[in-house]
């Protein structure tokens, strides 16, 4: 009889590389991602918009700015879903096959 994974086990990615064969190791190192609910654009700038967003939560809290809570919950479930899109990407990013990809690329002196 078969197992099945438990619905815990079953998780979707959040996130993914949307140029599957970049012209350039440019763009093979900072790819277009796609992230599920947020749209697509380059790796930097999903980085930059992680922490811009961490930042201003942080200056907030310092200034004491009130901020109601379900404004905050809402942030940090945005933060939440950005790193792990983040942390599935690296993952692709580290397969053999994208790691390939750039150094065909390196040699084509591309």
């Amino acid at each position: 009889m078969k197992d099945f994974k438990e619905f815990s086990q079953l998780s979707e990615a959040k996130g993914s590389i949307y140029d599957t064969k970049p012209k350039s190791v440019k763009d093979a190192e900072d790819p277009q991602v796609i992230i599920q609910g947020f749209g697509r654009m380059k790796y930097s700038q999903l980085k930059k918009m992680i922490s811009s967003g961490f930042d201003d939560m942080a200056r907030r809290a310092k200034r004491g700015m009130s901020m109601d809570f379900e404004s905050l919950l809402t942030l940090m479930k945005q933060g939440k879903e950005m790193l792990e899109a983040v942390i599935d990407i690296e993952k692709e990013m580290k397969s053999p096959k994208h790691k390939r990809r750039i150094t065909m690329l390196k040699k084509a002196g591309k």
